[in-house]
Order: C-alpha cells, then sequence, then structure tokens
C-alpha cells in the first residue's frame, strides 16, 4: 500500500482526467508561500571525507537523522544525514526551529571511510515566526537503493489555516544529488479543500489534483513542460520560498 503523506479520506472513486496546456495548468496553480524563514548566516565549513559521519559534524551541530542505503549503485553503503544546529532554548514567542543541514556521504574504500557529495544548508527552513511549527515536526527522512528523499511541512500553528506538505526526491548521481521528483500537497484545514501538484523532473511530467479531503470526488490535470534543467541539492533555496518550474 503507497505510503501516506497526508492524513485524509480516500478520494478516487470520481476522477475527471485530461491533458491541459502549459499556460492553463501554471494559471490555476497555487504557488503562495505560507511562511518566511529567517536569514542564516553561512553554516562552518564541512569536511569533504572523513572515516565516520561524525567527522562531518561541524562543532556545535549534532546529527538528528541519518538513512544508510547504497545510493549510488557501486556496491558501497551511503548515507544521508540531517544535522541540527545544537542551541538554547529560545526565548517566549521566539521562532523555536533550529537550523539544519542535509548531507550526501558517499562509501569509499580508499581511504575507506565517507566522501562528501552533496549539502545544503538552507532547504530546511527556519522559520522567521513562533506561529510556524517545526518543518521537520511531521518531516521524514527515506533513503533506498539509488535515491532518498526529504518530506518537509508548512504548518501555522495560528493566522493561517492553509498547511503544505512537500517531498523532494533526489537520485544521487556523479557530481550530483539530482532533484527527480517534487510532490506539493496543500489542504486548507477550514474547508479540507485539496491542491496536490507532482512533477517529475526527469520526463517534464506535472500532474495537478484538487478535490476535498471529505469526498471522493477529484479533478485531474496533467501536462509536459520542457525537461527542467538539472538540479543538484546543493541548488536549491529553503523549501518555503521554493518554486516548481512551470
Amino acid at each position: 500500500m503507497p505510503r501516506c503523506l497526508r492524513c485524509r479520506a480516500p478520494r478516487c472513486a470520481s476522477v475527471a482526467w485530461g491533458w491541459v496546456g502549459a499556460g492553463a495548468l501554471l494559471g490555476t496553480l497555487a504557488t503562495h508561500t505560507l511562511a518566511t524563514t529567517q536569514a542564516a548566516p553561512q553554516a562552518a565549513a564541512l569536511a569533504e571525507r572523513g572515516a565516520t559521519v561524525q567527522a562531518f559534524v561541524p562543532v556545535g551541530w549534532q546529527v538528528e537523522l541519518q538513512q544508510r542505503a547504497d545510493l549510488n549503485r557501486d556496491g558501497l553503503m551511503d548515507v544521508v544525514v540531517l544535522l541540527r544546529q545544537q542551541a538554547p532554548p529560545p526565548a517566549s514567542g521566539a521562532a523555536s526551529a533550529p537550523r539544519r543541514q542535509l548531507l550526501v556521504l558517499t562509501g569509499s574504500r580508499t581511504p575507506r571511510g565517507y566522501r562528501l557529495s552533496g549539502h545544503n544548508d538552507r532547504l530546511v527552513p527556519q522559520p522567521a515566526s513562533a506561529d510556524v511549527e517545526d518543518p521537520m515536526a511531521d518531516g521524514e527522512l527515506l533513503a533506498s537503493r539509488g535515491q532518498f528523499s526529504l518530506k518537509l511541512s508548512q504548518v501555522s500553528a495560528q493566522g493561517s489555516y492553509a498547511s503544505r506538505v512537500q517531498v523532494f526526491r533526489f537520485r544521487v548521481e556523479p557530481a550530483c544529488a539530482r532533484l527527480v521528483h517534487y510532490t506539493q500537497l496543500d489542504t486548507q484545514r477550514a474547508t479540507l479543500d485539496t491542491d496536490d501538484l507532482t512533477v517529475d523532473y526527469l520526463s517534464g511530467r506535472v500532474e495537478r489534483s484538487t478535490g476535498n479531503a471529505q469526498t471522493e470526488a477529484t479533478q485531474v490535470k496533467r501536462q509536459r513542460i520542457a525537461v527542467p534543467a538539472r538540479t543538484c541539492l546543493g541548488d536549491l533555496p529553503d523549501a518555503f520560498s521554493f518554486q516548481p518550474p512551470l
């Protein structure tokens, strides 16, 4: 059974399918940003090679999540690591999410250990307001042979009924942890209206579905766009300001 990214009632009994032009889909696609992020100073420099995962953890940081898999299909175990900055508890009313970095470490035989093959210290946002929940509160880091994914959420504790789930999926290639698929699930929590988007960066296929979490009717529109230029992990901005290439 497919993994559920958004807990909601099934919506599959009545589906309207059709292909639409790029202008039609782009004109109705929700591109709003639900939250803003804090401007962060440059993160500490990372080691290029190390015998252990801990060798890539700067002073003042710690491993929050890590997943192991043969990401580049060379027969060696690799690691995707999410680091979080150690910091004292925030003051009352201050944003509570820590700074984070995502690292891709590929296995090495000579010397034995790991090599830094991808890095981003912006993608996981640090919300500027305490009213916005930590993007990793319901987040997820997954890895399997040849790929890994990061799930983030945008949820406001007050002031907005809009919420968003984002999933970035990457394929590890020589010199690039390449973005190959993007999923965006928008929900209006007051009405339970939904607006979902998926973009396949390898084929240029885009699909958008709208509906309501309490009903079975869903409208699905599909299009193909020019295959986007190769986007590597390090090229991505913070997720809250990310816009798919439509």
